[in-house]
Parts: C-alpha cells; structure tokens; sequence
C-alpha cells in the first residue's frame, strides 16, 4: 500500500508510472491540497448540494490494435506520455484505486471495476472532485472506449470561483495530454479520438442502471468523423 493514498500498488509502483517527484511532492501537498479542496474549491460547509454536471464525453477508437489503451494507458505500469505530461493515470483495479496526476500532483479516487467498465468516485483524498466518471468498454474484441466526466456543479460550485480554477487544472492538463503528451503513443498505436466538450444527455435506452454505457454493434473501422 502507498501511504496516505491506499490501495495495493507500492511507492515505486507509482513512481514508475508518474515520477518520484509526483510522488514525493503530493505527498507533501496533501494536507494544503485537502484544505484548498474542502474549504474554498468544493466547500464542504455551504449545507447545498451540488449534483453531477455532464462535463465531457471522449471516444477512443484505436482500429488495429485491440484494447490497447486499457492495457496500455489504464492499467499499464510505464509512463508512455512526454514531458510534461498534463495528465496521466494509473488503474489499480485490485486495490479498487484510479490513481491520476494533473501536472505533476497526484490524486486518487476510488474504483469500481467490471469486464466493461471503471466506475470512478471521489473519496476524502480527492482534490478534484467528480461526482462520477465512466470509462465504458464494448465486450471482446474491443477496439475503442468511451470516457465519461461529470462534476458536482449543479449548485454553488457553478459560480465559485475557486471551484473553477480548481477544474482548470484538471481541464487543462487532460487537454494538453492529449495534444500533446500522448500524441506519439497515439500516432504509434493508431488511436483517435471524438472529444465533446458539454455534450448532450446519454439517451435512456443506451445507459444501464448504474450509469454505465451499452455498446452495440461496435464497428473494428468507426466512421471517426470530425477529430479533435
């Protein structure tokens, strides 16, 4: 277990995938991190509560190379992105942890996985808080995957400030991992992807009953469309 965070991957695990610096320095940061987080970004004392905001919807395809960004990406050990790397995250599904770093400081959220799906949540540790994220999975053979964002910002949080500049930190290095940190890995592996910023509401019939996404006919050579 890597102490304050838990789970089952060990210190140098993380450091492998993120960096000893990551490492140390939000360690270091925890304590301001969870008083910037539950006091001023997301403020636990306002008696409001804020529910989940469809923030962003990303579709991966990656058409020769199946399931690549789960074992690759997700879960994968090494660090496959440039520096700096905005983003970048870590899956340890046996300790039910998603482990991510923006720019360099490292936080966790808590896991719940299946054979099609991470469920992600926000526990004590969170900084960035998500109300819930998703990244969906068709079943066997997969050759792309959707991620799902939501944020708690039907309330207060939509007009504090603090709050945003919380999220921009978060946007900003998941933007820029994807422009450019990533960008080789994604050249190298044949990945594209569908980024919508705000998008509509899944369509009842396409979501299970814990949020999840329901793939069908799931094509190895999507019509990608427009690219971003």
């Amino acid at each position: 277990m890597a102490f304050p965070w838990g789970g089952s991957l060990t210190h140098q695990q993380l450091a492998t995938k993120f960096g000893w610096p990551t490492v140390i320095i939000s360690a270091i940061l925890l304590p301001i991190l969870m008083l910037w987080s539950k006091l001023l970004a997301f403020p636990i004392w306002i008696p409001f509560k804020n529910g989940p905001f469809y923030m962003q919807k990303t579709t991966f395809f990656y058409s020769s190379n199946e399931n690549v960004m789960m074992q690759k990406i997700y879960t994968g050990p090494s660090n496959l992105a440039r520096f700096p790397a905005g983003w970048n995250c870590y899956a340890d599904v046996e300790g039910k942890k998603f482990f991510e770093a923006f720019w360099g400081i490292l936080q966790v959220l808590d896991l719940d996985a299946t054979e099609d799906r991470f469920k992600l949540s926000s526990n004590w540790m969170t900084w960035l808080l998500v109300s819930i994220a998703f990244i969906d999975f068709p079943k066997p053979p997969v050759f792309e995957n959707k991620v799902r964002i939501y944020f708690p910002l039907k309330g207060p949080n939509m007009i504090n400030p603090f709050c945003w500049v919380t999220m921009a930190i978060g946007i900003s290095g998941i933007t820029w991992s994807g422009k450019y940190a990533f960008k080789p890995f994604y050249e190298k592996h044949g990945v594209t992807k569908i980024a919508t910023k705000l998008p509509p509401d899944e369509e009842p019939q396409n979501v299970k009953s814990d949020g999840s996404f329901i793939y069908e006919n799931v094509k190895k050579e999507p019509d990608y469309g427009s690219l971003s």
